[in-house]
């Protein structure tokens, strides 16, 4: 509605007598005021005394009516009012307001705004309708409606209303609560998002019964909002204006507690078959017998595996097993029971019918007679319990008899044998045991030997205690030599120890005389050094020999010859040549016998072999060629450049001579690290970091008897007159002689390679090789 218009400019002239005589005389307060209802009322009638208030007062006292209104309803319709003059809907609201004396009159307003002629807003007119004894009944009603609210609200059980159609129209606090939605969240929600799908599919919503006045009863999973359900037993039934009220209770602790209780009888009923399945599965023999008769009333497997299947259960034993009435079982049986004490048996001898009338099996049982006593003190049964071990007892037998046997073996062994102990806290071995061959073998001191330790056994050997821990952890034979001083002769004799392991906290060592042996070994060993300079010796007769026959017969040439003449200086040259290659001779033979004098300085391998690699090539030829693999970052050493050299040309000549077809000779430097000892292959060396030199020939190769000679002097596998066989002894020499060591690869048809080790200059190993050089350097040069 737009309102009633007047024209613009000055306001209606006013009413005529006749119309305000009729306002004048109407129940109901007629008004009219400016729109901004601050400012005084133009007009009021009389009915607005009910207020208290004159109709000269409410005319001219400005604001009035706003000031008036009740607290509660001021905002509202205050704002109601001026939305109206906005927009030109009629004002139709029900309100309460303050008489002159305090008291409270409600009134229903019915008003409207009156515009000019060009729509702007005039005047405010209406009619104010007094209410009082109806505004009384509502807010009665109103106060009863919040009581019943809040008694819904304060309900321990959530409720909520919804249309038959599903929409929640409201819900209590309480509901809320338990679903997790706060007051005006329900908006949208219906009841199908609330109940579980799956109950829903299973179980729907039966709406005919409750629109038939039925209440329905039943248990449902609510979802929360926040993705988690309750349990709850819902009651729904119709209300009077057609909405559905349903009442649910949180059941979740009750349906866990009966969900545990559940779970505990299906635990106990687990429980209960998992003792009969152990029962009936126990190794060991079991059997329930009750009242003095001995009525079987269970037994489990193990018990008809040892008597054979028989009908058992409700039979007495002496029906069932007669044959353990004569071997007194029953009259024991009989005993327990009357006196109610428990009877062990320990490796009884039975014997048993597999069925009635059968050979006796005999068999041996370890078993208790236990009495079952009830809450009363009397005995109603016994419990017959044990197991079958009649292998164990065979197996003892066995075993006794293994024992001696074992014992006679050991007593037959040859050489000494102890057996040792372990005891303490586990770090130290006594003598348990010893041998019949033990004791001649110490002079009859073994005898009091029994409980000493190691080293009171063995005193002065060192580590032996350590050897059998090593042996026993690590389950190792280990053999290691010694030598012990027999105080009874006074007599150092050498021994030859083989330690192992016998589970679990012994060792057993065998102890093997073997000085005789030692003996033997270096009076072989003197005979092949004595042989070896035979051979040294012959072969520096012969080649000093060939070199003297040369000089003496030349030095006659030059005697007979006129001096100065050409004869004479060719036989002068052939002289010196010989002088020459006795001087190179002696110089292999020191280099052999390490006592060359040496020079050494700090060297880079590789510098050598660049300096040195195109003589080489010419020296071996061209059919060979020459592949140089050197370590950018090769460490320096000390050694003698002129012998490197020297070790160098006698590997490289070896290799040429072992390609007659031509080949490839690789020369390859290296750093390398040896571990603590480095002995394979021959190497004797201390561990640290050394520069390598690996010569690599593609040649013929050596068997297995000439790689065990190569280092000998003159040995040689080449025609006679093409070697002296000083060749290799040469290398190693000077190599061991500079602290190094040298180490031979080579299978026939696959070639050869000589390495050979020089320690660091830089480490303490390199200062150790400087020493013995120097050293070395000092000696006279003697054959």
């Amino acid at each position: 509605m737009d309102g009633s218009r007047v024209p613009e400019g000055p306001l209606l002239p006013p009413e005529p007598a006749a119309l305000r005589q009729l306002f004048e005389g109407f129940p109901a307060i007629v008004y009219d005021v400016a729109t901004d209802l601050s400012g005084p009322a133009s007009y009021v009638n009389a009915a607005i005394e009910c207020l208290g208030f004159s109709q000269e007062e409410w005319c001219t006292t400005p604001g009035l009516w706003p000031a008036r209104l009740h607290s509660d309803d001021r905002d509202r319709v205050l704002l109601r009012a001026a939305e109206c003059v906005t927009s030109g809907e009629p004002f139709n609201e029900v309100y309460r307001m303050l008489a002159a004396d305090g008291s409270v009159r409600w009134f229903r307003d019915c008003g409207h705004v009156v515009r000019c002629d060009g729509g702007r807003p005039a005047r405010w007119q209406g009619v104010m309708i007094d209410i009082t004894d109806a505004g009384h009944e509502i807010e009665a009603l109103r106060t009863s409606e919040a009581q019943h609210r809040q008694r819904i609200d304060f309900a321990s059980d959530g409720i909520v209303v919804f249309e038959p159609g599903g929409a929640i129209l409201v819900a209590n606090s309480r509901a809320c609560a338990l679903l997790g939605y706060d007051a005006e969240g329900w908006e949208g929600v219906w009841i199908t998002d609330v109940l579980d799908e799956e109950e829903l599919a299973q179980r729907p919503i039966r709406f005919d019964e409750l629109t038939a006045g039925t209440m329905v009863v039943s248990e449902r999973r609510l979802h929360r909002r926040d993705g988690g359900f309750i349990a709850a037993e819902l009651s729904s039934s119709l209300l009077p204006d057609g909405n559905i009220q349903s009442i649910f209770r949180d059941i979740s602790e009750r349906r866990k507690a009966e969900l545990e209780r559940e779970r505990l009888l299906a635990d106990l009923e687990f429980e209960r078959r998992r003792l009969v399945e152990l029962f009936d599965q126990t190794p060991a023999f079991v059997a329930v017998l009750r009242g003095p008769e001995h009525v079987f009333e269970r037994v489990n497997g193990a018990f008809e595996r040892l008597i054979g299947r028989r009908a058992l259960i409700g039979a007495r034993v002496t029906d069932a097993l007669p044959e353990l009435a004569e071997q007194g079982f029953i009259a024991l049986l009989d005993k327990v029971f009357a006196t109610a004490k428990p009877h062990l048996g320990t490796g009884v001898r039975v014997a048993l019918e597999a069925v009635p009338g059968a050979p006796r099996e005999e068999r041996y049982l370890d078993f208790v007679y236990q009495p079952i006593t009830e809450a009363n003190g009397s005995t109603s049964g016994i419990l017959v319990h044990g197991v079958d071990v009649t292998e164990r007892i065979r197996a003892a037998v066995v075993h006794e008899e293994n024992e001696r046997r074992l014992r006679a073996q050991f007593e037959n062994i040859p050489m000494p044998t102890h057996l040792w102990r372990l005891e303490g806290d586990g770090d130290t071995f006594v003598l348990a045991d010893y041998n019949a061959a033990a004791v001649p073998a110490s002079n009859g001191l073994i005898r009091g030997a029994i409980g000493l330790t190691v080293s009171e056994t063995f005193p002065g050997v060192d580590g032996l205690q350590d050897d059998m821990l090593r042996s026993l952890r690590d389950q190792v034979v280990i053999r290691r030599d010694i030598e012990l001083t027999m105080r009874s002769v006074d007599e150092t004799r050498a021994f030859s120890l083989t330690i192992g392991p016998v589970p679990a906290d012994r060792v057993i060592v065998h102890a093997q005389d073997t000085t005789e042996q030692r003996r033997l070994e270096q009076q072989f060993l003197q005979s092949q050094k004595l042989e070896a300079v035979g051979r040294l010796a012959g072969g520096v007769a012969h080649d000093f020999n060939n070199l003297l026959t040369v000089i003496r017969g030349h030095a006659e040439f030059m005697r007979r010859a006129e001096p100065g003449t050409q004869a004479w200086h060719d036989d002068l040259t052939e002289i010196v040549s010989a002088v020459t290659r006795a001087s190179t001779l002696t110089r292999q033979l020191l280099a052999y016998s390490r006592k060359q004098v040496l020079q050494p300085r700090l060297l880079d391998l590789n510098d050598v072999v660049a300096g040195i690699v195109a003589m080489l090539q010419r020296l071996i030829g061209e059919d060979i060629a020459i592949d140089l693999r050197l370590a950018p970052d090769l460490g320096t050493v000390r050694a003698d450049r002129g012998q490197m050299e020297q070790v160098l040309v006698n590997l490289a000549v070896n290799s040429r001579d072992a390609m007659p077809m031509g080949g490839q000779l690789t020369i390859q430097t290296e750093n390398v690290e040896l571990p603590m000892l480095a002995r394979a292959d021959g190497l004797d060396v201390p561990a640290g970091m050394y520069a390598t030199v690996a010569i690599t020939d593609t040649g013929l190769g050596m068997d297995d008897t000439t790689r065990a000679h190569v280092f000998e002097p003159f040995f040689t596998t080449k025609e006679p007159g093409r070697g002296t066989g000083l060749g290799l002894s040469t290398v190693y020499g000077i190599v061991t002689q500079s602290g190094g060591g040298v180490v031979l690869d080579s299978e026939r048809g696959r070639g050869t390679t000589v390495r050979f080790f020089l320690p660091h200059a830089t480490s303490p190993l390199g200062a150790i090789a400087a020493g013995r050089q120097s050293s070395s350097a000092r000696l006279e040069v003697t054959l």
